[in-house]
């Protein structure tokens, strides 16, 4: 631990630096005419407490480095350990307390360097944004904030280093917003959720390092965020739009998690009620309920987590759900994502075979609105699975293209009439067949007495493969109920029939 703090030295100073403990900096720093009241508000931190509230670093050749100011063995720095003698047993004592007690703790120079003479500062204005200044403490068994973090997404959000994250997002006034920590700690404090900094960090740009989310210097909310959890992560996990006044246009979403979480901010067509799961009520807190779940250390073989990976733990899951098994392999609880992703592949489905006219319409935006909306939430209706059916079942209902797709213009052999797939299915499927010549052609959908459900294809049409969609609308646009359904394609004196269950 000690090196990794020689090495950040090296890199902050040019010379060796004395440290003097935060008394120096208090006489600045506590007031909102001359500094500004960092000291005031650090105070109250679990940094100012490190060393003094846990008794069991105390005096710990091992824990002391991290719980001190200016520990390094290899300078005479006026740091803490300038004032030990070491016992030899992981132990120390202290040789001059008056001057030990002025270094215990996180204080300012830990991060911004000592005061130089008693009065410049140096290089303590020098603000290190980098995460590896809180990882040479924050990391290891006991504490692996920094090295969970580096698995995250947060840490390859670095614009500089990553080929999709390009010079738009580090210069982009948007972007930036969200995809560097410069720009997010300007956005941080807007009460807009649409970001739009005044001065996006270009090629200096870092990605969502610690700094970002924590604020050093303050204690007023939980974990020293800068804003309360629910409000933080919604802060970039949001489409950017008022959601209670969504407009589909036709462009794609991203980010909608905070909404689908708070069950509104999807288009909701007249006539349907949507519901909302219970994480809508039970989870104030948003996505560090699930998401940053910590656990203490217990041994070497059983360290510590802080949940900085981001990774939804089974665990949390279990304190509500007791049927909840597992997240080892695939992370399907009570098969809901198999059947929101179902619902996804149908309505992406109906979204892909409409034809240039269908995508000018209102209809096809509503649907593909709350095609990326449920997608774009990414938790493939975990969040809110009620909500997320209702958003996709009522665009499927409300949506269906017009026109036959022509898979192949090349004309077949024979006429072909294939199996819908998928069968069974709920609520749409697919149904393809095949001409040979130009023939008019009649697709129609019967119940199982024989009564026309709905008429999907009267047309004269010309040689090739054609594929069309039935949504499980009857002619009167009413949802046909579970059972046995026949297909009959006519074409000239071709006619073949074919049996599909809707199941619900």
């Amino acid at each position: 631990m000690a090196v990794l703090l020689l090495v950040c030295s090296q890199v902050l100073y040019s010379q060796d630096p004395n440290y003097s403990g935060v008394a120096v900096c208090q006489t600045c720093h506590s007031s909102s005419d001359i500094g500004g009241t960092q000291y005031s508000t650090w105070s109250m931190t679990r940094h100012a407490r490190a060393y003094d509230s846990v008794a069991f670093v105390q005096n710990q050749m091992s824990c002391s480095p991290c719980h001190t100011t200016g520990w390094d063995t290899l300078r005479a720095n006026h740091g803490a350990d300038d004032y030990i003698t070491d016992n030899g047993d992981g132990s120390f004592t202290v040789s001059d307390t008056t001057e030990y007690k002025k270094k215990v703790n996180v204080q300012c120079e830990s991060c911004h360097g000592p005061v130089q003479d008693g009065v410049n500062h140096g290089n303590a204005s020098t603000v290190n944004l980098t995460a590896e200044q809180c990882g040479t403490c924050h990391e290891g068994t006991h504490h692996p904030y920094y090295s969970e973090w580096s698995m995250a997404k947060h840490a390859i959000s670095d614009t500089n280093a990553s080929g999709y994250l390009t010079t738009q997002f580090r210069s982009n006034p948007v972007c930036s917003g969200c995809h560097t920590v410069q720009g997010f700690l300007e956005f941080v404090n807007d009460s807009n959720l649409d970001p739009s900094v005044d001065n996006p960090p270009g090629n200096n740009a870092q990605p969502l390092v610690c700094a970002a989310c924590h604020n050093p210097h303050s204690d007023a909310n939980t974990g020293q965020l800068r804003l309360p959890p629910a409000q933080l992560c919604q802060k970039c996990h949001n489409p950017e739009y008022n959601p209670d006044t969504p407009t589909p246009t036709g462009e794609d979403l991203h980010h909608t998690t905070a909404y689908m979480l708070e069950g509104k901010g999807g288009y909701h067509y007249d006539g349907y009620v949507y519901e909302n799961s219970s994480h809508t009520t039970q989870l104030p807190d948003k996505c560090v309920t699930c998401h940053i779940v910590m656990t203490p250390y217990v041994s070497e073989d059983q360290p510590a987590s802080t949940g900085h990976t981001f990774m939804p733990k089974g665990k949390k899951c279990y304190e509500c759900h007791t049927d909840f098994d597992t997240l080892a392999v695939t992370f399907d609880y009570r098969h809901v994502q198999t059947e929101v992703d179902s619902l996804l592949t149908v309505l992406s489905g109906n979204l892909a075979t409409a034809t240039s006219a269908d995508s000018a319409t209102d209809e096809f935006k509503r649907a593909k609105f709350n095609h990326d909306f449920v997608e774009s939430d990414g938790s493939h209706g975990i969040h809110n699975t009620k909500y997320a059916r209702g958003l996709l079942i009522s665009a499927i209902q409300n949506f269906t293209p017009t026109g036959v797709e022509l898979i192949d213009e090349t004309a077949p052999r024979e006429y072909a009439l294939q199996q819908n797939y998928p069968n069974p299915f709920n609520p749409s499927t697919s149904i393809s067949f095949s001409l040979p010549n130009r023939q008019f052609t009649s697709l129609k959908v019967y119940d199982i007495v024989g009564n026309l459900m709905a008429t999907l294809v009267s047309e004269d049409m010309g040689p090739g493969s054609y594929r069309i969609r039935w949504n499980g609308l009857n002619s009167n646009g009413s949802q046909a109920p579970s059972g046995i359904y026949f297909y009959t394609l006519e074409a000239g004196s071709f006619k073949q029939t074919r049996k599909m269950i809707l199941m619900k």
